[in-house]
Formats: C-alpha cells, sequence, structure tokens
C-alpha cells in the first residue's frame, strides 16, 4: 500500500511538473524568433466608419519572382468617394471614372460618379523594397455598419503579375485565399481608429489548465485608448497579462486595469510578453479551428473577432489577413 502511495504521489508530482513546462513553454518561448514573409498587397487600416474621411496606403512588399514592379491598380469598391490621389515620385497617377451603381451620400449632397480605379504607372519599384500608394477618401454615410469592402489590386511587373483580386464571404474562407484581395470593415466612428489583426491560439493538450491569445493591436489615433477586458468562447475567463524574464526568473502579472494603447502605437500581444489567458478552456484547442471571442476598449468598446488555432510550430504574429470583424 505504501508502495502504491508513493508511486501515486511520484505521478502527480511528475504530472504537474509536466503541465508547469507545457505553460512555461507555450506562453513563453512559444513562436519567437519565426518570421513571415510579406507576401501580400496589404492595406494600412482595418476600419472605417461611415460619414467620415480617412487616408488610405496599400502596401506592396515584393516584386515578382525577382522582377521589380512597374504598376499598381486598385479598384475602388461602392460607397467609397475619392478626393485625392497622393503624388509619388518615382510613379505618375492616373484614375479612371465611372458612373455609381447608385448614388451614395457625400459631404455635399449626394453624389453619382466619381473614381473607380486609380494606376500608379511608368516607375519602377525593385523586388526587394516595399512601396506604398495611397489616397484619400470619403466613406460614405449610406454604407451599412459590419459591411465589408474589397480593393482589389493587380501589380504588374516587369516579368509577370501579381493579381490580389480574390474574395471571400468570411474569415475562415479569406485565410485559404492565395491571393485575397485587400479589405476594409465598416465600423462604428468611435471604432475606427483601432486596426486588430493576427489574432491567434496555439493547440493545447486535453485537461490544460490555461490557453494563450494573442492579437496585434494598433491605435491609429491621437488619444490613447485602452483594452479591458477580452472574452472567447471555450473559456469563461479571459485575463489580461503581462509575462517577462528578469534575472533568469519568469514572472506573469494579470493586468487588472488592462493594457494601454497609446496613441499612435502599436501592441502585440504575443508569446513571451503581453497576451490573453484562456483560463481552464472547456475543451482542447485544435490546429486549424476558429474560436469566436472578443475584445473590449475604453473608447471603442466592444470588437468581435475570431482567433486562429495554430500549431506549436505556428506562426501567430506574421499572418496578413485581419481577422477582426
Amino acid at each position: 500500500m505504501m508502495q502504491r502511495h508513493q508511486t501515486l504521489s511520484h505521478y502527480v508530482r511528475t504530472s504537474f511538473k509536466s503541465w508547469l513546462v507545457w505553460i512555461f513553454f507555450s506562453l513563453f518561448f512559444g513562436n519567437l524568433g519565426i518570421t513571415h514573409v510579406f507576401a501580400h498587397a496589404v492595406l494600412d487600416r482595418q476600419f472605417i466608419a461611415p460619414g467620415q474621411t480617412f487616408h488610405l496606403s496599400i502596401a506592396i512588399g515584393h516584386g515578382c519572382d525577382g522582377s521589380g514592379t512597374t504598376r499598381v491598380s486598385v479598384t475602388i469598391p461602392e460607397g467609397i468617394i475619392v478626393t485625392k490621389v497622393d503624388a509619388l515620385a518615382r510613379f505618375k497617377s492616373q484614375t479612371r471614372i465611372v458612373k455609381f451603381e447608385k448614388p451614395w451620400a457625400g459631404s455635399q449632397g449626394q453624389i453619382t460618379e466619381g473614381i473607380k480605379e486609380i494606376t500608379w504607372s511608368e516607375g519602377l519599384l525593385t523586388d526587394k523594397s516595399r512601396g506604398e500608394f495611397g489616397f484619400e477618401f470619403l466613406a460614405s454615410a449610406d454604407l451599412k455598419l459590419d459591411q465589408v469592402l474589397s480593393f482589389p489590386v493587380v501589380q504588374i511587373c516587369e516579368q509577370g503579375e501579381r493579381r490580389w483580386v480574390e474574395e471571400a464571404s468570411n474569415a475562415e474562407a479569406r485565410a485559404k485565399l492565395k491571393a485575397p484581395a485587400p479589405i476594409l470593415t465598416i465600423v462604428k466612428k468611435e471604432q475606427a481608429h483601432l486596426d486588430i489583426r493576427n489574432a491567434r491560439s496555439r493547440v493545447t493538450p486535453n485537461g490544460a489548465p490555461v490557453a494563450g491569445g494573442y492579437v496585434t493591436i494598433r491605435n491609429l489615433s491621437d488619444k490613447a485608448d485602452r483594452l479591458i477586458a477580452a472574452t472567447v468562447a471555450v473559456s469563461d475567463r479571459v485575463e489580461i497579462h503581462e509575462m517577462s524574464m528578469s534575472d533568469g526568473v519568469m514572472r506573469m502579472r494579470a493586468l487588472d486595469n488592462g493594457l494601454e494603447i497609446p496613441a499612435g502605437a502599436t501592441i502585440e500581444l504575443k508569446a513571451g510578453s503581453y497576451h490573453l489567458m484562456f483560463i481552464k478552456p472547456k475543451r482542447a484547442l485544435t490546429e486549424g479551428e476558429w474560436i469566436d471571442g472578443s475584445l473590449t476598449f475604453e473608447r471603442g468598446g466592444l470588437v468581435h473577432l475570431r482567433f486562429k488555432v495554430d500549431g506549436m510550430g505556428g506562426n501567430q504574429q506574421g499572418h496578413a489577413h485581419a481577422h477582426a470583424h
């Protein structure tokens, strides 16, 4: 009997140590050091609000298999009224004006025609260079909340081309696209300063006491905001944590007052730093699944999003698509 008791005690101690090792590895080392090649046409913001004026840049991160970019075109969706196109030193711009499918509310009444396509050409962006192609626009007050707008981009190179034009109806489907068109989502005015991307978690074994949540948050405004709460469907409680290593000792603390997102700053919740802690998940998290969740901000309010579950070797930091809505 004594021998069995000792064996059981040893098993409990060993299992507990195994959980500690797993938690430490998952939340601190996780995916540190893994990089992602910038491989899409990406917009520099994610949310816009009806009736507001914005500046939008399309970032091109590479050429076509070693060939430099000579031309970039973007198709403008209905409800976006372009007011100014950026002048670029290395490219000339031209626009194509069409009659809108329906009149849209503008700053001084109904607008019936406008710019449908912008093209920057007669220049060269070398293969390894990153370029930005921008314009100002008014988001019509007629646009509906939660509406998703696609901005198909065609990139012509010295040899070959890239067509970032594929569209899908939801985040899961968009993540599977090889050449997705950049998108914007229509939100409330108080949320338009937020840019929330790369919502990720990681697989967990059965019975795991915690799971991690990771996301990149950018504050585009001149005023600070604060992440004050989060939810996730697989756990009844989510805490905002900070993890750090000091003098060889790992320290973790809950941020009871939330996490400040300074004006103009980008905060990345990631392994070994700020992160979300899913307390006592109701089940194991499986690679490739999507989990419903939300973030609540002091100024921005409630923002719904979905977390993509990566494998232990996955990359929660570098995915180019936005998964908030």
